[in-house]
């Protein structure tokens, strides 16, 4: 293209593009944060599909089996229902504060909901891909040698989840953005407001064992991730650029918090649900976040605390 003797037309205000650009960006990367969410949604279908399908091996009672039937393979599968239907119900989180943020008719709770919106949309571009990715991963790991070849859209699904943690953003970048301007140098104390939010899920005196249990892990970690935000806003000034190696372990670990959040917000409505086998399911994924999937947080902490200043120090040659 040849733009010489072209005339530009200015659109909207002079020096506010920038501006314009990021408010187009933001909303985009939700939009990329969910298509993560669907392809791994379309993953969990296939692959289960498939399991119930394949017939090898043989079940405890020495039986000839569905795969579905093994434990590993039992694993991928609830890794993928379990992120998945957290980060659905995430999705539907931030749309309601998306409406309430432009349409709601108290200003206070429009500036509010951008606030949180805007914290957590890191969050959401970050963790909904690479969780989708790594499901996609999973559903072709289930298919085997089937799942490598075109015949079952699973590889396909693999190489289109890749995408969605690379434009509007690296994941990487949206770390950086989340650990230093959402959290370390956060005026509003927005991350705060998200605290608080988390904190009210865990206030319902539920019996219900699969809550109870979720609850638990749940302080633990909001404990765990409290003490690391206040270490890291402790060791920033000094230690900044060597504490941002540490940035998507951190998202991470608040992503597993948050996603912790949502699954409490589930077990919460299922005394109404009247389908006692959408009840059962929501028990048994959740029974495996909490287990399986909430304890890898402790450990993305642990590595955010450990530093990075061994490997800043060294030369380029040994990298």
């Amino acid at each position: 293209m040849n733009f010489d003797n072209a005339e530009g037309i200015l659109i909207g205000e002079k020096n506010k593009g920038l501006f314009a650009m990021f408010t187009m960006m933001n909303l985009e990367r939700l939009s990329i944060g969910v298509q993560g969410v669907a392809l791994a949604e379309t993953s969990y279908q296939l692959s289960k599909n498939y399991a119930l399908e394949r017939k090898q091996g043989k079940n405890a009672a020495g039986q000839l089996t569905s795969i579905i039937a093994h434990t590993d393979i039992r694993r991928m599968l609830l890794t993928q229902r379990a992120y998945t239907e957290a980060g659905r119900a995430l999705a539907v989180f931030m749309g309601i504060q998306l409406d309430k943020q432009y349409h709601h008719s108290d200003e206070e709770v429009r500036k509010q909901s951008a606030e949180i919106t805007a914290l957590l949309t890191p969050i959401a571009k970050s963790f909904f891909t690479d969780t989708g990715y790594d499901s996609c991963n999973l559903g072709l790991q289930v298919l085997g040698g089937h799942g490598y070849v075109r015949e079952w859209g699973l590889e396909q699904l693999v190489r289109d989840a890749k995408i969605a943690q690379i434009y509007e953003g690296t994941n990487g970048i949206q770390a950086q953005d989340f650990m230093l301007r959402k959290v370390v140098f956060d005026k509003q104390n927005t991350f705060q407001d998200l605290i608080d939010l988390i904190q009210s899920s865990l206030e319902p005196d539920i019996q219900m064992q699969e809550y109870q249990a979720l609850k638990q892990q749940t302080q633990k970690l909001l404990s765990e991730v409290l003490s690391t935000t206040q270490w890291l806003r402790q060791e920033f000034a000094e230690r900044g650029y060597e504490l941002q190696g540490g940035a998507t372990s951190y998202l991470k670990a608040v992503g597993h918090l948050v996603y912790a959040w949502m699954w409490l917000e589930m077990l919460t409505t299922l005394d109404t649900a009247t389908d006692s086998e959408f009840k059962s399911r929501k028990l048994v994924a959740a029974s495996f976040y909490t287990q399986q999937l909430l304890p890898i947080a402790f450990e993305q902490c642990r590595q955010l605390k450990q530093g990075y200043q061994s490997f800043v120090d060294i030369a380029d040659t040994l990298i």
